[in-house]
C-alpha cells in the first residue's frame, strides 16, 4: 500500500457549499435539513456552512431550502431546540460545542436571548456544563491573595499559591492578569488606590485617649466601625504583617492570627483610619480586655 497525501483543498465557493446542500436534501427527499442529516450525507462540516452564512438557518434559506430567512429564534424554540439535543445525546447537560455540532441555531440567538450559556442552560431546565465555572471576580482574587500575603507575613511567592493556604492557584491568576509578576503588581496597584479619608478623619492623633463622656453622637459618626480590605491590608503591611504590642508575626511563627484593632476605641469616638488603626496579635488583642475593639 503507498500513503500519499491528498493535495490540501481549495476554499470552496458558496455555489459548491449551497449545490452539496441541495444533493443532500435531493438524496433524503427532503424539502429541509438539519445539521445532524447534512453531517452524515455532506462533503462538508456543518461548521463551514454556519460560518459562511452566519448561521444553519442562513445557509437553508441560501441554498433555496426555506422560502425566506425566518423571524429570529424565540425563547421557546432555543428551549425545545436545546431540551432536544440533550434528549439526542442522553446527556442532562450539555457544552455549547456539542450543541453546535447537532442544533439548529447558531450561538448569536442564545446569546441575545438568554445572556450567556450557562443561563440558557438553566432556562431549558438542564445542568450547568462539567467544564463550566463562573468567572471568579478580580476583587475576589485580591482578597485571596491579600489573605494569603498577611498569613504568610510576606509577598507570597509563586509555589506558595496552593490549598489550603489559597483557594485559588496560580493559573488562575496568570490566566487573568498574564504572569504572576502582574498578578503582584495589579494587586499592588489595588491596594495603594487611595483610601477614602475626609481631612478631619486624616487629623485623628493616635496617642490621644479620648475621654468616655466626649463619645459624639451617632449622627456625627464619620466612618464604619469595620475597615474594609484594603485599609486592613495597608494598615498591616504598614507594620510589618506584625503585632505592634509583641512582635509576633506568621512569617515567624506560623499560626500567628492578626487583627486590625483601633487605637482610640471606635465606641470612645475613635474613627476608622490608617492613623487611628493599628496591628496587633489575636493574644494582645483579646488580652487588652476590650472584645469590642477587634476587627
Amino acid at each position: 500500500m503507498k500513503f500519499e497525501l491528498r493535495p490540501p483543498r481549495k476554499q470552496s465557493s458558496d455555489s459548491e457549499l449551497l449545490d452539496d446542500m441541495k444533493r443532500v436534501a435531493s438524496l433524503l427527499r427532503k424539502s429541509t435539513l438539519d445539521q445532524k442529516e447534512y453531517q452524515r450525507h455532506g462533503n462538508y462540516a456543518p461548521g463551514t456552512l454556519t460560518d459562511r452564512f452566519g448561521d444553519w438557518l442562513g445557509a437553508l434559506s441560501e441554498a433555496g431550502l426555506g422560502s425566506a430567512r425566518p423571524l429570529p429564534a424565540t425563547e421557546d424554540e432555543l428551549i425545545t431546540d436545546l431540551r432536544r439535543v440533550s434528549l439526542e445525546l442522553a446527556k442532562p447537560s450539555i457544552t455549547m460545542k456539542e450543541y453546535e455540532r447537532l442544533g439548529n441555531y447558531s450561538k448569536a440567538p442564545f446569546a441575545r436571548v438568554f445572556g450567556t450559556w450557562p443561563g440558557a442552560l438553566e432556562k431549558a431546565g438542564l445542568s450547568p456544563s462539567d467544564n463550566f465555572h463562573p468567572r471568579v471576580s478580580d476583587e475576589k482574587l485580591f482578597r485571596n491573595l491579600e489573605r494569603v500575603w498577611i498569613a504568610l507575613g510576606r509577598q507570597p511567592a509563586y509555589l506558595d499559591m496552593e490549598r489550603p493556604l489559597s483557594d485559588h492557584s496560580v493559573t488562575t491568576y496568570e490566566r487573568r492578569f498574564g504572569s504572576w509578576r502582574a498578578t503582584l503588581e495589579s494587586f499592588i496597584a489595588y491596594v495603594d488606590a487611595p483610601v477614602t479619608e475626609s481631612p478631619e478623619d486624616a487629623a485623628v492623633t493616635p496617642n490621644i485617649k479620648v475621654p468616655r463622656t466626649s463619645k459624639p453622637r451617632k449622627a456625627e459618626r464619620r466612618t464604619p466601625r469595620a475597615p474594609n480590605d484594603r485599609l486592613r491590608f495597608v494598615v498591616m503591611r504598614r507594620d510589618n504583617f506584625s503585632c505592634r504590642s509583641c512582635g509576633r508575626s506568621p512569617a515567624i511563627e506560623p499560626g500567628v492570627v492578626l487583627h486590625v484593632d483601633h487605637v482610640v476605641p471606635w465606641a470612645d469616638g475613635g474613627e476608622t483610619t490608617l492613623q487611628n488603626l493599628q496591628t496587633l496579635c489575636e493574644r494582645c488583642n483579646l488580652g487588652k480586655g476590650t472584645l469590642g475593639n477587634e476587627v
